[in-house]
């Protein structure tokens, strides 16, 4: 993804790994309170881990008419 977003804009994207602990403390001080900064994060865990949130629906082409869009098309 950082790979598209600097191709597509210039910009000097890149991703960072962070532990669980770290996204935890990162909404901490955004302003989160503690148990939802640790829900959040874990539910980042299970996306990385268990595919969470792997599901596809029919939402893009009944809004757009299309299926898919290409990830650069995003960033544009």
């Amino acid at each position: 993804m950082a790979q598209v977003i600097r191709s597509v804009t210039g910009l000097d994207a890149k991703h960072i790994h962070i532990t669980p602990e770290q996204l935890t403390e990162r909404h901490k001080a955004s302003g989160l309170p503690e148990s939802y900064a640790k829900y959040l994060a874990g539910m980042d865990v299970g996306i990385r881990l268990k595919g969470m949130e792997d599901h596809v629906t029919d939402t893009l082409l009944r809004v757009t008419g299309e299926s898919r869009v290409p990830l650069n098309n995003s960033f544009r």
